[in-house]
């Protein structure tokens, strides 16, 4: 079997380049030894490209600090504290203090700069690099892997990439792929927020009337959609899609405080035993004997209580009703010092 094309498109935030390589390596190194496949080598298996947008946004963020004096003075004679553009606002007035909180800032200003003129530009980047991986693959399978902001990324971009009809051009002369037949070999979702960032728009069209989908009119031959139960990303506006071909997967195993972890996704046995036999020739591992070895083991991780003690004491933040960023933002933050003080108290 010649060796699939691997393409990882990470979440919001600042991530130094191969970081997200690194953690999709650790989570499918430590499940592959839980099966048992000490001699596993990543590398002779597959190949791994990584698709980091995180300095292009980088660089935006700092140029809006640069100029947020002027940019929040020029948005204080224009209505609407709760659109985006009043959020937008407090978080450049909030920028020249965030050293503390510098990855709340980064996460949520990478959401907003997104859903503006600015996720053009991503797509179109990201469009080019899909592209130049099909030149190339002769072939070989492609695989693309997202994780949470990635996951709209992803969803977005393919959408223009790929259209129900003969390949060739539309209107503006840009190359599409027919879907259905120029299809990617599997898509994986990782805390899919493709849906929660319909808080910014007016119209929310749910994870089913796309092209990014598997089968005959999709733009996938398989499509594995995961979250984890306590990951706070993935609560409201859930993406839960009708799959013709793959799996959904909810998670509910807390060996860290972040359950928001790419890692810790990739590392689920559940997953990684799909993940493994879909982008190798190791289909031995889907052995049910393997497979329960190996999730004792992982669980073995497990910090004990801490799941059922999160999810009882934030009940109440999880299921209430969200209809706009800044409800969403006071709900994250309700969570994550929940969370820090039932780690400060000890289990």
């Amino acid at each position: 079997m010649s060796y699939p094309i691997i393409l990882l498109v990470h979440g919001m935030g600042t991530h130094p380049l191969d970081n997200m390589t690194k953690e999709f390596k650790a989570g499918l190194n430590e499940a592959a030894k839980g099966f048992g496949l000490d001699e596993f080598d990543i590398d002779v298996h597959m190949e791994i490209v990584e698709f980091n947008y995180s300095e292009t946004l980088d660089s935006i963020r700092n140029k809006l600090a640069e100029d947020a004096e002027q940019i929040t003075s020029s948005f204080d004679v224009l209505p609407g504290s709760d659109t985006l553009i009043g959020i937008v606002h407090k978080l450049l007035k909030f920028q020249a203090n965030f050293d503390e909180d510098e990855n709340i800032y980064t996460h949520w200003l990478d959401v907003f700069l997104y859903s503006t003129y600015y996720g053009e530009k991503l797509r179109v980047e990201l469009a080019k690099k899909l592209n130049g991986i099909f030149k190339r693959a002769n072939g070989r399978r492609i695989h693309v892997v997202a994780h949470s902001l990635g996951t709209a990324l992803v969803n977005d971009t393919l959408e223009k990439f790929y259209k129900v009809g003969p390949q060739g051009d539309d209107n503006n002369g840009a190359p599409y792929l027919k879907s259905g037949s120029d299809n990617i070999k599997t898509l994986w979702t990782f805390a899919n927020v493709s849906r929660l960032l319909h808080l910014l728009a007016p119209i929310d069209t749910g994870p089913n009337g796309t092209v990014v989908k598997s089968g005959p009119t999709g733009c996938t031959d398989f499509l594995y959609n995961v979250r984890h139960e306590l990951d706070p990303f993935t609560w409201f506006l859930q993406y839960n899609p009708d799959i013709e071909s793959g799996k959904n997967f909810v998670n509910n195993v807390v060996r860290k405080i972040n359950t928001h972890s790419f890692q810790e996704y990739i590392s689920d046995p559940e997953v990684a035993q799909y993940m493994l036999a879909e982008m190798t020739d190791l289909d031995a591992i889907l052995d049910p004997d393997r497979l329960g070895t190996c999730k004792q083991k992982h669980r073995e991780g497990e910090i004990n209580g801490l799941f059922d003690r999160i999810k009882e004491e934030t009940a109440d933040i999880r299921n209430g009703d969200i209809n706009s960023i800044p409800e969403l933002l006071k709900v994250l933050n309700d969570f994550q010092n929940k969370v820090k003080e039932i780690q400060g108290e000890g289990l």
